[in-house]
């Protein structure tokens, strides 16, 4: 998919404010390397919606701040989900939690 339809597609949902129209607009502009838009659109996503857990999952890749806290939301609403399971253990390796990372991607 080119830039261009995403930026169409972002641009198309501009006016709506559902919280699947964030989502969308959200990877939209993720995919674009809008990170802090992204970001900004993604949390008020997960403000109105935040039992969703691949927009947690979005806004981890958006915010690398607070991707270990979106990473472990995500994998505690879809348990099953391995890569969400292993992304939210590399995720507290990568912040110094090198024991909670190791032992969740044991798991």
């Amino acid at each position: 998919v080119r830039s261009f339809q995403f930026t169409a597609a972002s641009q198309a949902l501009q006016s709506v404010r559902s919280p699947e129209a964030l989502h969308l607009r959200g990877y939209c502009e993720l995919k674009l390397r809008h990170r802090r838009l992204a970001a900004r659109l993604l949390r008020k996503a997960v403000r109105l919606r935040p039992d969703r857990a691949f927009t947690h999952s979005l806004l981890a890749r958006a915010d690398r701040e607070s991707a270990v806290t979106h990473l472990r939301r995500a994998s505690e609403l879809s348990p099953g989900d391995a890569r969400l399971k292993a992304a939210a253990g590399l995720a507290l390796v990568r912040a110094g939690a090198h024991d909670d990372g190791l032992s969740l991607l044991r798991e």
